[in-house]
This record gives C-alpha cells, sequence and structure tokens, in this order.
C-alpha cells in the first residue's frame, strides 16, 4: 500500500478508523497523519482485503473471471470479519460502495488504462430533466444540438474501442459515469421501441454499427458485448475489447476523409497523427508493415 501508517502507542483513548471502536490508551496502534489511528489487527485486515481487490482487478483486466472472482469473494469475506460500529467507522463506506455496485465482476476504482467509463450511449439526462420539469423552451434550445453532441460522444467511445485495440486491449464501462456513478441502461433503453426483440440486443447492434462506421472493419472476434447488473437492479453493459495480435493490421478512426490511429495513454486515447510516432510505434507493436 502506498499509504504510510505508523506504528506508535495511542497516548488517549480514541476510535479506530476502520472498526469504529475504542481504542485504549497505551495500546500500539497504526496511525495516519490528518486521518487518526486503527486497530493493528484492523488495519492488518483491511490492508490484506485491499491487496485481494486489486489482484481481482488485475484478473479480470486480463479476462481471468474465475480467478477474479475468486479473490474478489476473499476480499469481501475478509471485510465482512472486522466487526464494524455502523455510526462510527469511517471505513464503512469502502466495504457499503462495493456492494452497493457489486456485480458479477467487480467495477474498477477508476480510469485507467484498460478501462473507460460512459454514462450513456445517446440518451442526455439534462434533456430528460428538463422535459419533467416541463421547461419546455430550454428542452426545444438543447434538442438542437442534441445530434451532435450524441455523435460526438458516440465517437469518442469508438475512440477508445480503435485505442484499446491497438494497445494492449480494456473495457468500456456503458452506464457509469466518470465519478463512478453507476447510471444504468434505462435512459438508453427508453428510446427504443421494438418490442419484438431484447432492448439489451438493440442497443448492442446500434452500437455495433457505429464501431463498423467509424472503424470500417467488423470486429466482432476482438469485440464482446458483455451485460452485468447491479443488486438494486440497475444494468450496465460491459464492451471488452480484445488487443489486435501482432500479425493484425492495426485499427484506424475513419472521420472527414482522415484515417487515424489511436493508442491507449493511461486514462486517455490519443491519436498519433506523426507519422514518425506512428511508425515507431506500429513496428514496435505489429509486425505486418504492408500499409
Amino acid at each position: 500500500m502506498n499509504v504510510n501508517w505508523v506504528r506508535i502507542q495511542n497516548k488517549y483513548d480514541n476510535l479506530c478508523l476502520i472498526c469504529g471502536k475504542i481504542v485504549k490508551r497505551r495500546e500500539w496502534v497504526d496511525w495516519l497523519t490528518d486521518n487518526g489511528i486503527r486497530h493493528v489487527d484492523c488495519g492488518e485486515i483491511f490492508d490484506e482485503a485491499e491487496l485481494l481487490q486489486l489482484k481481482a482487478l488485475g484478473y479480470f483486466v486480463r479476462g481471468k473471471y474465475e480467478d477474479g472472482r475468486e479473490f474478489y469473494k476473499k476480499a469481501i469475506n475478509l471485510f465482512s470479519s472486522i466487526k464494524i460500529d455502523p455510526d462510527k467507522s469511517r471505513a464503512l463506506m469502502v466495504v457499503t460502495d462495493a456492494e452497493e455496485i457489486e456485480l458479477d465482476i467487480p467495477i474498477p476504482q477508476d480510469e485507467d488504462e484498460h478501462n473507460e467509463f460512459k454514462d450513456s450511449w445517446e440518451f442526455e439526462q439534462e434533456i430528460d430533466d428538463l422535459r419533467r420539469n416541463k421547461l419546455f423552451d430550454a428542452v426545444k434550445e438543447k434538442e438542437q444540438s442534441s445530434l451532435q453532441r450524441i455523435k460526438s460522444k458516440q465517437l469518442d467511445i469508438t475512440k477508445s474501442v480503435c485505442a484499446f485495440l491497438n494497445a494492449q486491449g480494456g473495457n468500456i464501462w456503458l452506464g457509469i459515469s466518470d465519478r463512478r456513478e453507476v447510471i444504468g441502461l434505462d435512459g438508453d433503453y427508453s428510446s427504443i421501441n421494438n418490442s419484438n426483440k431484447r432492448k439489451f440486443d438493440v442497443l448492442t447492434q446500434k452500437i455495433s454499427n457505429v464501431f463498423g462506421k467509424y472503424l470500417q472493419k467488423n470486429y466482432a472476434l476482438e469485440i464482446h458485448y458483455i451485460p452485468h447488473q447491479t443488486k438494486t437492479g440497475k444494468e450496465i453493459l460491459q464492451i471488452k475489447i480484445d488487443a489486435l495480435n501482432q500479425m493484425d493490421e492495426p485499427a484506424y478512426i475513419h472521420v472527414e476523409g482522415k484515417k487515424i490511429p489511436y493508442v491507449r495513454k493511461h486514462s486517455s486515447d490519443m491519436p498519433l497523427n506523426d507519422p514518425e510516432e506512428w511508425y515507431h510505434y506500429r513496428i514496435k507493436r505489429f509486425t505486418n508493415l504492408k500499409s
């Protein structure tokens, strides 16, 4: 862990940050500047559980879901073994947070080299809020530029797909905001009126069509649409993108007559517009140099 806890002898009675119970004077504790203290045992359990969560995430990113689930369950069991006073513990939110949005796999903590959050595919919450509040003039004004905003959002999502294909693969979590708030897919489903098909199938087909438009290639073997549901019933969509093989042709975004390669760096999708920079990246990443 990158947190500098210091082992000290407690000078006066205080509350443990983890369990919320009394830590007696002269008891040995872990202390963190500007935060407080915790029981040594609570700290050891808490740190080990966090490490297990990180291991679980690593397995999920690599597509090893069974191993990931096993480590995630171990982490939750460890968290649960701490007898917590819910009114006083400052660690309770960590546990509750994980359970509140728990899927059959855990959601990553942040956007990173392998994960991107998107709140929706085409639904605009702001317009829906204005409509429900009967602010129809504002709705009309927003709707005039809505189509362009939606197209821009969908192009951005496709750029992430392109970047993951050209880098080491990754996941787009649709229905989760960049603040890691679970929005769900209800907004996107609300515009689907075809009752003969599952709304999930209609949505993924719409997404696939846009990907094909901008990528100008069908990556059916590399792009997977995986539905998940939270305990509160919200659906989210994991778009899992496998990295292209070294012998494959790189992926490009085709827009306005241009052919632009994207790669993933940290939590951003970077266009490699400089020919020399792209050449060096490509000979390192791909062995096929025909195009």
